[in-house]
C-alpha cells in the first residue's frame, strides 16, 4: 500500500468520526442535563447517632421530596444535593423491634426553604419515654 492511499484512508477515518461524533452530540444535547441546568448548588445532610441498643443496627429511610435518598444505621450519614427551593424530609422505617409488623415509625414531613450553595444539616434518631423508644424523631440542626 502506498503512502498516498494511506493517508487516504486515515483521512477518511477521521471524516468518518468526526460525523459520527458530531451526529452523537446532537442526538444527546437535550437529553443530557448540564451543571448549569440542574443546579443542584444546595445540600442536606442528615445524621443517624450510633445510641445503645438495638435501634444501631435497625434501617431508617431518609427520604426528600418523596425520594428515598439512603437508609441510615447507627453512626451512619447521609448527603443529599438540592436544588435551591421548598423541600419536605421524613424518616420512616418498619417497627424496629418487630420488623415483620406492618407497624411502622414515621416521623412527621419537615418543610424546609433551602438557598443556592446553602448546606441544611438534620438529625434522625430514636425518642420516646425514659429509656423505651417508641418512634423517630427528626430535627434541623445548625
Amino acid at each position: 500500500m502506498t503512502g498516498d492511499v494511506r493517508q487516504e484512508k486515515m483521512k477518511l477515518k477521521c471524516i468518518v468520526f468526526l460525523v459520527l461524533a458530531s451526529l452523537l452530540g446532537a442526538c444527546t444535547k437535550n437529553k443530557m442535563p448540564q451543571p448549569s441546568q440542574t443546579n443542584l448548588s444546595s445540600q442536606v445532610h442528615v445524621e443517624r447517632p450510633e445510641d445503645n441498643g438495638v435501634l444501631n443496627i435497625r434501617m431508617v429511610d431518609v427520604i426528600i421530596d418523596d425520594q428515598q435518598i439512603r437508609s441510615l444505621l447507627g453512626g451512619q450519614v447521609a448527603s443529599a444535593h438540592l436544588a435551591p427551593g421548598k423541600h419536605f424530609i421524613r424518616a420512616e422505617s418498619a417497627e424496629p423491634y418487630d420488623p415483620s409488623s406492618t407497624n411502622k415509625w414515621k416521623t412527621e414531613s419537615i418543610c424546609f426553604d433551602i438557598n443556592k450553595a446553602e448546606t441544611k444539616r438534620f438529625l434522625v434518631s430514636g425518642a420516646g419515654n425514659g429509656s423505651t423508644y417508641t418512634h423517630w424523631e427528626l430535627r434541623e440542626t445548625k
